[in-house]
């Protein structure tokens, strides 16, 4: 709805799993799955395998993975998957370093890593909210010998993200206001809606006319691929799934 604070992160929310989803070829290994959503959008024909740490499933989103465990200590054989997702899960590690080697780890050759990560976002899921990335300090932690970068996106022009952050921003107000039992959180509430939509309005209108301005992403996006080796197509090949990088060149969320 347009006047939810964050409908300009919700609004693309299908495109930018689709788009993710487009790269998840095979055996499927979603890390942090949550309730499991990227299953409706790895390709026809692959296996979704979702795990996720046992308190954050159970505690937090009262979900039953695949597999109960641990980022940083994945119980997998190396070079078993042939797509690894992380999505909005590294900035939740204190060591996302470690996650990220765990999963080239589990990655077979000439296999896919998918990363998502929030930029410039507010503090969620607090405590466990450690750290955010540039695009170049993504880049710089997949700097792996074997790794080539084969897509990324950015998310939210810069009046996008403002608005976003300004959306967010007046609700926290609201409701410190309203625990507080201030007064003024009567004529604030009152007005906040008109204030979300017009937010919102305005930044989807910025994220057509300045698409090509990133310097203020809300999130980003990088897609990995693992050097192939012939093992590595091997394991591929037996999963009768043929990789589609031209997936990053097909019709995908406007860029920001």
């Amino acid at each position: 709805m347009l006047v939810h604070p964050q409908w300009l992160v919700f609004r693309r929310d299908e495109q930018v799993r689709a788009w993710l989803g487009s790269f998840a070829v095979g055996r499927v290994l979603d890390v942090g799955c949550s309730d499991g959503v990227m299953a409706r959008f790895v390709r026809p024909g692959s296996e979704y395998i979702g795990l996720d740490y046992p308190e954050t499933a159970l505690e937090w989103y009262g979900s039953r993975p695949h597999v109960f465990g641990d980022a940083n200590q994945l119980p997998f054989s190396h070079s078993t998957f042939n797509c690894v997702l992380l999505l909005d899960v590294l900035e939740h590690l204190p060591d996302p370093n470690v996650a990220i080697r765990e999963a080239w780890r589990v990655l077979c050759s000439d296999g896919i890593l998918v990363l998502k990560v929030p930029c410039l976002y507010p503090v969620h899921d607090a405590p466990r909210d450690f750290q955010r990335w540039t695009t170049f300090g993504l880049r710089r932690a997949v700097a792996l010998p074997d790794a080539e970068i084969i897509a990324e996106r950015n998310f939210g022009v810069p009046l996008e993200t403002a608005g976003l952050l300004t959306n967010l921003a007046w609700g926290k107000t609201v409701l410190g206001a309203m625990r507080r039992r201030s007064l003024l959180s009567v004529p604030i509430l009152l007005f906040l809606p008109l204030l979300v939509i017009v937010q919102n309005l305005i930044g989807a209108l910025a994220s057509i006319v300045s698409s090509d301005v990133s310097t203020m992403p809300f999130a980003l996006c990088l897609i990995v691929r693992k050097t192939a080796t012939d093992a590595g197509r091997l394991l591929r090949n037996s999963t009768n799934i043929k990789p589609d990088y031209e997936n990053k060149l097909s019709p995908a969320p406007p860029k920001a």
